[in-house]
């Protein structure tokens, strides 16, 4: 096969091609990243890198903008590599040494040459080597993230353990997740109920900092965070804190960026509480520049499965079905008269053989101009 010397500009072209995200950092050294980038320059275009080159899939894989499998995809479909019009046999050669650092084997060599001579495009080809278990093992030694699934997985070890994956534990992860038996909420799971984890007798400001961090990829906002905190510290275990996470529509789209199927966490059984309860509710609207106001009235409840209709709720005469998830429910409701709406999210917790009800909502009130928050607690005691 001919050697051909072009600018490294002509590798960086198809880069305007690769939609990126953000991944989790990868934590290999400098040396280590620009070896794997050195192998691709060497092994694709038969030379050494430039420097321009070599700093931007260096820094881009540091910074986990990119994956191994795009920097293989950027140097194989690069304008510099594809005009030297390689043949089956030399495309083929090029790929075992630069994704598996070997020569080919005879039974897998001739298995993907029957691939190419059939018609099977060299994308489909390129993309049996880049998520082959060899390459996935040639970037884990290298210290980088082979695909946006291992860099999904990747994530959880770094942000739950606070460590790097080893290859037995990330293989499996991986694998499960390609072959569709483990989900995003399985990876999830496994990860914050491992020995491992709870071994680190976290508090619950931090399991909620790691939470936000796994699962959201950021930083807890204040109002999720001392919600999800007033939970914990009421009682509500960890295991159904990690429920409100996994079916949040901010792990769906991280999972779904990742290419992963989120999957999804069973709710415990709703609570019945059913009944007359005769109740004292007390609004914390300081966030909204008022008082803290209390009052006590009834309120009866009636129950089909985890609907529940609330009558005498607010001192309103009757309100519209509400949905009961476990111990949560949405709350919306809309006062015409002041313009506005009220909408959060009700947890409720039955005690005393089931006569207690206690209740916590953070709400928040809008009328298209002005936005507060405030927060609301409820005691009830069931009326016989």
């Amino acid at each position: 096969m001919k050697k051909l010397i072009v600018s490294c500009a002509t590798v960086l072209i198809v880069c305007i091609q690769i939609v990126c995200m953000q991944t989790v950092p990868a934590h290999a050294s400098v040396a280590e990243v620009e070896a794997f980038v050195t192998r691709f320059y060497q092994e694709c275009l038969n030379r050494q890198p430039d420097q321009q080159g070599l700093d931007y899939w260096t820094n881009s894989l540091l910074a986990g903008i990119l994956t191994g499998a795009d920097v293989a995809n950027g140097f194989v479909f690069s304008t510099e590599f594809t005009s030297l019009n390689t043949s089956n046999e030399d495309y083929l050669t090029v790929l075992y040494f630069a994704f598996f650092d070997r020569d080919p084997d005879s039974a897998g060599y001739n298995y993907w040459m029957s691939q190419l001579n059939s018609g099977v495009s060299r994308q489909d080809v390129l993309d049996g080597f880049i998520y082959a278990q060899e390459f996935y093992n040639l970037c884990y030694n290298y210290g980088i993230s082979a695909n946006l699934v291992s860099a999904f997985v990747q994530r959880f070890y770094l942000q739950c353990l606070s460590r790097l994956p080893d290859l037995d534990g990330l293989s499996y992860w991986v694998n499960a997740l390609f072959a569709g038996s483990q989900t995003g909420a399985d990876v999830a799971a496994g990860f914050v109920f491992s020995p491992e984890f709870t071994s680190l007798n976290t508090s619950n400001a931090d399991y909620l900092t790691v939470l936000y961090l796994a699962f959201f990829d950021r930083d807890p906002d204040s109002a999720g965070y001392n919600y999800w905190m007033s939970q914990l510290n009421s009682g509500v275990s960890r295991e159904d804190a990690l429920c409100g996470f996994i079916n949040s529509a901010e792990f769906a789209n991280l999972c779904n960026n990742y290419g992963i199927n989120p999957g999804s966490c069973a709710p415990p059984a709703c609570d019945n509480i059913a009944g007359q309860w005769f109740v004292t509710e007390t609004d914390d609207l300081r966030g909204c520049e008022l008082p803290v106001e209390s009052y006590d009235f009834y309120m009866t409840i009636t129950q089909t499965g985890c609907d529940v209709t609330f009558i005498d709720f607010f001192d309103t005469g009757a309100s519209s079905p509400m949905t009961i998830v476990g111990n949560q429910m949405s709350y919306f409701e809309q006062f015409p008269e002041l313009g506005g709406t009220v909408t959060g999210t009700w947890n409720f917790t039955i005690s005393g053989n089931g006569t207690v009800l206690n209740g916590s909502v953070n709400w928040t009130w809008t009328d298209g101009v002005d936005t507060c928050f405030a927060s609301s607690t409820m005691t009830g005691t069931l009326v016989p």
